[in-house]
């Protein structure tokens, strides 16, 4: 394993355990003399303690920047001013004043840090919720998994949440959001992604996560516990009820501005984000260019990675659970305009047939997107159809511009399309594409048709789409040659396009045709009584329990459609029993043989998120 220096940030607001933390953080390095740390040290002239031993072996690798605590503008403006002391070392980690490390904590980061490298990660970032310690020796084993959450105010913030992280061969597990007071990562971060000082303190986190992203890094949950933090508080693991276990001093008891600063900055984290798009408030909007978003990844591909729509205020089931896939990892920008300068070389060998035009016409698909070789526009001439050839080389457009020039129904775009907004139109075609490409870039595909709002799509690789993507069957086969190709309504199979990591693509591919089949045979008991069957789903949706179930039952209007066939009155109330039941874990695994323990947090996201996507397409 090959070593290197590791520059500590630690910004301390008066914190008497900070010297503390820097004689553990010496004395249990493997290697203390590549440790250099930087200290952003904000005291009170009142208070009595220093922030090291200064006798220490190691007290002169510190780099100390002095202020006065009425000076501080709060914790990001602390991190930002420590990170000016970085001199170039291999490695960065941040961590706050009061923690306590493992044994050779630092061979075990660049370890970890290596194997994400070795596998394909270009810049990996280790960050997580450390787990809880006391002052009296009491160490908490749990290494939790981070969770989103979402404040009355539309801030993004996170939690350690009760699931604990399951080891995988050391192989750290994806995460969406870094930890404020445990980030591992190059060195390079700091300079690439410095902190915004501009930032108070809540929203650290879901900013600095959305920049670190859509700038190309990604971030990982540690194998094993390398740090504990001194929390203000725990859990009793008696009583259940939160102790306080600490005093601590904050910046909103020293300043009188801390709540000036909390405003601007929470207006400043919302336009970011798309929460708020409009300011008119300058001051709140300064510097933006320089602590702003990435251009490597887009925010839509982070919402999606996420389970997190900044706009609509809404997080996933995934996201509820902190469950993310790294083999559908959006690549960076560079890494699609190396794929599609590839990909919009190679030429197409579809032609279209009458079966497809008369495909087209049956389905009302009068505009269509064609995604490669636009020669197949020849076999559009028929001025109903509309051709929209998209294509990410210049040269091949302006071949395009000029070669259908005297036909005003066929039009061409210069477009990204993995990320750049589709034009608008009833279908997409897709062949040879999916049999070409990996499975991330396969990905963000079929979520940017699903953005678009378009309709059907039309695809040659039937078998992968079904196979490795566990897409559905299509709605029709349509037979081309001696194969054939597959159109799929794209808003029938939202679902699907969660969660493709192909550890589980064979369970979901039997859980959500059970699912189906419930909810169709549902469906047809009460078709003459839509806005009853749709009250019904509302509640379930709801996650109401079984005696509200059963008391939606029993309104007249149900209760007179049920009593005109006993038989499928009671497997109705069964069914949709069981529908609700299945949220609950026990019954998840005696509902279904193919389940297992390791698998209920998945499945219980999987159905949720059925379930309400389900019940949104019933309100449409």
């Amino acid at each position: 394993m090959k070593t290197g220096s590791i520059f500590v940030q630690i910004a301390s607001y008066r914190d008497p355990d900070c010297k503390n933390t820097i004689r553990d953080l010496f004395k249990k390095a493997k290697y203390p003399q590549n440790i250099f740390i930087g200290l952003n040290w904000q005291y009170s002239p009142e208070d009595d303690f220093e922030p090291f031993y200064s006798e220490d072996e190691y007290s002169h690798q510190i780099r100390i920047v002095k202020h006065d605590c009425t000076e501080s503008k709060g914790v990001c403006w602390a991190r930002s001013k420590t990170q000016l002391l970085y001199k170039n070392e291999t490695y960065t980690l941040q961590i706050d004043a009061h923690m306590r490390f493992i044994e050779y904590w630092d061979e075990e980061l660049i370890k970890m840090y290596q194997k994400l490298q070795q596998n394909g990660i270009k810049k990996p970032i280790i960050s997580h919720y450390p787990p809880n310690f006391t002052l009296d020796g009491k160490y908490d084993t749990r290494q939790g998994k981070m969770t989103s959450y979402i404040r009355e105010d539309g801030i993004v913030y996170f939690k350690l949440s009760g699931y604990s992280i399951e080891k995988y061969d050391d192989m750290p597990l994806p995460s969406a959001s870094v930890a404020g007071g445990f980030i591992f990562a190059n060195g390079s971060m700091i300079k690439e992604i410095p902190y915004d000082p501009n930032l108070y303190f809540h929203g650290e986190e879901i900013t600095l996560s959305t920049r670190l992203w859509t700038n190309g890094w990604d971030i990982f949950n540690p194998t094993k516990i390398i740090t504990y933090h001194l929390y203000q508080s725990t859990v009793d693991k008696e009583s259940g009820k939160k102790v306080k276990v600490r005093d601590i001093k904050l910046h909103k008891d020293d300043n009188n501005n801390h709540k000036e600063l909390e405003k601007n900055s929470v207006q400043r984290i919302k336009y970011l984000l798309g929460t708020q798009p409009y300011i008119s408030n300058v001051a709140v909007t300064k510097d933006l260019e320089h602590f702003g978003l990435g251009n490597q990844r887009s925010l839509y591909q982070y919402e999606n990675y996420s389970g997190i729509n900044f706009k609509q205020l809404h997080r996933n089931h995934f996201a509820r659970l902190g469950i993310f896939f790294n083999d559908i990892t959006p690549t960076t920008l560079e890494d699609e305009i190396n794929f599609l300068t590839q990909f919009n070389t190679l030429k197409s060998s579809l032609e279209t047939t009458d079966t497809i035009s008369l495909v087209l016409k049956k389905f009302n698909i009068n505009r269509i997107i064609g995604i490669k070789d636009h020669q197949i526009s020849k076999s559009f001439d028929d001025s109903s159809f509309s051709y929209i050839g998209i294509d990410y080389l210049q040269k091949n457009i302006d071949y395009y511009r000029y070669t259908f020039r005297q036909e005003p129904n066929k039009i061409f775009y210069q477009q990204n399309i993995l990320r750049e907004s589709l034009p608008n139109a009833d279908a997409i075609l897709c062949f040879d594409f999916f049999n070409v490409t990996p499975i991330s870039f396969g990905w963000q595909l079929l979520t940017n048709i699903r953005k678009n709002s378009i309709q059907y799509l039309l695809a040659s690789e039937v078998d992968i789409l079904i196979n490795i993507y566990s897409l559905p069957n299509p709605i029709l086969l349509i037979p081309y040659k001696d194969t054939y190709l597959g159109l799929w309504d794209c808003q029938k199979i939202l679902i699907y396009l969660y969660c493709l990591n192909q550890e589980y693509a064979g369970k979901r591919l039997k859980l959500i045709p059970l699912i189906e089949e419930k909810l169709n045979n549902l469906e047809k008991i009460f078709n003459n009584h839509k806005l009853e069957y749709k009250e019904i789903m509302s509640r379930l949706h709801q996650n109401l329990n079984s005696s509200f179930a059963r008391e939606i039952l029993e309104t007249p209007n149900i209760k007179t459609l049920l009593s005109q066939n006993n038989n499928l009155g009671t497997r109705l109330i069964d069914d949709i029993l069981r529908i609700r039941f299945w949220s609950n874990e026990n019954r998840l695994l005696e509902e279904f043989s193919f389940i297992n323990a390791q698998d209920k947090q998945f499945v219980l996201a999987l159905i949720n998120e059925y379930l309400q996507n389900y019940e949104e397409r019933l309100s449409i």
